[in-house]
């Protein structure tokens, strides 16, 4: 059996194993409209995600911060059990505090979606990479860009304050294998 195992039902705790770091592994069959993708993590998410749609974050186990480049509210502290909704177009980052369990719900069509990342010390914004999810598959996008980020220390400097980035920390994923099963599936 391959890391997509789709089925109407998730032992998230049995199956968390298999998971990498914010593998977002999809989960449910593919008709199901939301989607849901499932993740298992113990560091930051190595970027910051934007979603074309709202999107759901649920968290079954662990501690985290999540993130958010939003004029209102910028940060929610999260422990298991709780829900935070992202609206259209926030960008947004997971940061366990502990090894976490969560759910990320999408619209089955999804639109655009984007990685992003953003200067340490300013918080301008580095460096930007966008795809239509009709006709990108997920886990390529984020191998694509994050890859490109981190071999550009053109797109790690910032343009405001000058300070070299890091690179983004995207190891312990599963993304190749996601993305190469998921295009066998289609």
């Amino acid at each position: 059996m391959g890391l997509i195992n789709r089925k109407p039902f998730v032992n998230t705790f049995a199956e968390s194993s298999a998971w990498g770091e914010h593998d977002e592994v999809p989960v449910l069959p593919e008709e199901s409209d939301p989607q849901v993708y499932a993740s298992r993590s113990a560091k930051p998410q190595p970027f910051y995600l934007t979603c074309e749609k709202d999107t759901l974050l649920v968290f079954m186990s662990g501690t985290a911060e999540v993130k958010l480049k939003h004029p209102d509210v910028t940060r929610f502290k999260v422990v298991a059990g709780d829900f935070v909704y992202v609206p259209a177009r926030t960008p947004h980052q997971v940061v366990p505090t502990t090894q976490t369990i969560h759910y990320r719900y999408r619209a089955r069509e999804a639109g655009k979606e984007a990685v992003s990342w953003y200067c340490a010390h300013c918080g301008t914004l580095l460096s930007s990479h966008v795809w239509d999810t009709a006709t990108v598959e997920v886990h390529s996008a984020f191998q694509t860009a994050t890859a490109a980020f981190d071999q550009s220390a053109d797109m790690r400097t910032c343009k405001t304050c000058g300070l070299v980035n890091d690179k983004a920390d995207a190891s312990g994923n599963r993304w190749s294998a996601i993305a190469t099963e998921a295009r066998g599936a289609v």
